[in-house]
């Protein structure tokens, strides 16, 4: 990561640049010194968001997951990155076949676009479609039980979870 600070002439706002370890360029804004109209001593004057960056910058994503990459495909977290392996294992054994990692479906109601679901895996096991999203409990979102009923109503597709 690479950092830099700058101070604004007649400002008391600090700008902390840096580069994350991806390429992404950032920029953060926090109060150097106190002034009069945030009182003294109040905090890091970094917010939520500012927080969230930062740690993103230090190559970990807001479930604090880490990314890898093997065989050339970024996966979002070791435990996705394991069962990609265990997948492939499977599929070279001839248990699996036609494994595609990271497929992404359109979900469309009434001919309108509501959205896409990408999913972690899609296989045929036994003659039988599989689509497969490795999951925390964390990470079971409103937004993602959502889509997973929105893939059941518009595709027939039923979702697998794979807990790590």
């Amino acid at each position: 990561m690479l950092c830099s600070t700058r101070h604004s002439p007649g400002s008391t706002t600090a700008i902390h640049a840096f580069v994350s370890r991806s390429g992404t360029k950032c920029a953060l804004k926090r109060n150097s010194t106190p002034d009069k109209t945030h009182g003294a001593g109040m905090g890091t004057g970094l917010n939520h968001r500012d927080k969230i960056a930062m740690r993103r910058s230090a190559g970990r994503t807001k479930y604090n997951a880490i990314p890898t990459e093997i065989d050339g495909i970024r996966f979002a977290s070791k435990a996705e990155s394991r069962r990609y392996a265990d997948l492939k294992l499977m599929e070279q054994a001839g248990l699996i076949q036609d494994l595609v990692c990271h497929p992404r479906y359109e979900i469309r109601v009434n001919d309108m676009h509501v959205c896409y679901y990408e999913a972690d895996f899609s296989y045929t096991d036994g003659g039988e479609s599989i689509v497969e999203d490795v999951k925390t409990s964390v990470t079971v979102t409103r937004l993602y039980r959502l889509k997973k009923k929105l893939m059941k109503a518009c595709h027939g597709i039923s979702i697998r979870e794979s807990y790590s």
